[in-house]
């Protein structure tokens, strides 16, 4: 009599950590090594879930490895194992999952597990998900992420609020992508708020949303000098650097940090790259604003931009999945 093989299903994974969630009080008890492999499996045989086919570290460099799943589900049961194996595995700092049909639960198990690893960087593309508010709790000040991706999630100017907010009262974010949403210029208020404060961000992505002249000049205001309002002056150690603006105010000289702004296949027209370019008469620390395959810009100003160096305007062929945001090369 032959037994009977097991075999991997997401929803076989789901029923099973159900399962042990309504028989278990406690936490398993598992002695890890910090070999993810090893720790992975230990973890899934505590929690009766079977061990996800594509869930293998893959090499970054000497120090650093990525977790990847790319079009497969990253299921309940899967994400429990594995974020219980992340404190110990301190070569994993990258999360990337493409189309792995993420939940709200899955999120909020690892918005709770990461500030306790390594992970710095987490990729979340094209995993739209009914509740976003879980992912408020992937930033903020108790966040370590430096990179997220948040791309093709099918946030609304309601879904990026809270986000944003959240981002807002501090953190460690260097690279926010949030491209190939459905966010308008009703949401650059809170992102140019952001930018009015933050110290960290230095690459951001808006590409593929409703993004107008309007809204870019919202977001360009926080680059160059500004004067303190009356809440702002209150806390004023957090606008850097400050200094006198030409009116005698006391206000702050513009962020500072910032390096790449993308804002390609928006509703960007010539008025909106007229304020850039002016924008970056006095901000010299944006290396790259991206403007490319906005169709409304004139051929006029494409022609006269060609050269700039530090604004894109070429129009280069789209893709199934843009990725014309340059982030990583901004990143450093």
């Amino acid at each position: 009599m032959t037994s009977m093989v097991e075999y991997w299903t997401a929803i076989g994974n789901i029923d099973c950590i159900h399962r042990h969630q309504q028989t278990s009080v406690s936490p398993p008890s598992i002695a890890f090594t910090g070999n993810f492999p090893v720790d992975y499996r230990s973890a899934c045989g505590a929690l009766g879930v079977l061990p996800h086919p594509k869930l293998v570290p893959t090499r970054i460099d000497d120090n650093n490895d990525a977790i990847q799943v790319f079009g497969f589900e990253f299921d309940l049961g899967t994400a429990a194992a594995l974020t219980l194996c992340l404190p110990s595995c301190r070569r994993i700092s990258t999360l990337q999952f493409l189309n792995a049909g993420l939940t709200a639960d899955v999120i909020r198990l690892l918005a709770t597990a990461i500030p306790q690893s390594a992970v710095v960087r987490l990729h979340l593309d094209w995993n739209p998900i009914s509740n976003h508010d879980a992912l408020v709790g992937l930033v903020g000040p108790n966040s370590p992420l430096q990179f997220l991706n948040l791309r093709g999630n099918r946030l609304t100017d309601g879904a990026i609020q809270p986000i944003l907010s959240a981002i807002a009262d501090g953190g460690q974010l260097r690279v926010l992508n949030l491209s190939s949403n459905r966010i308008t210029s009703s949401s650059c208020a809170a992102i140019a708020n952001i930018l009015r404060q933050d110290r960290t961000i230095i690459s951001l992505s808006l590409s593929h949303n409703s993004i107008s002249d309007d809204g870019l000049i919202e977001i360009l205001s926080a680059l160059v000098p500004f004067p303190l309002d009356p809440a702002e002056a209150k806390l004023a150690k957090k606008f850097l650097p400050r200094g006198k603006l030409s009116t005698g105010q006391v206000g702050c000289l513009g962020n500072n940090v910032l390096k790449n702004l993308s804002c390609a296949f928006a509703g960007i027209t010539d008025r909106g790259v007229s304020a850039a370019v002016a924008t970056l008469l006095e901000n010299t620390t944006l290396a790259r604003l991206a403007f490319t395959n906005n169709t409304r810009i004139s051929d006029t100003i494409v022609a006269e931009l060609r050269n700039h160096g530090r604004i894109c305007l070429d129009s280069p062929a789209p893709s199934v999945f843009p990725d014309d945001d340059g982030l990583d090369q901004a990143e450093s």
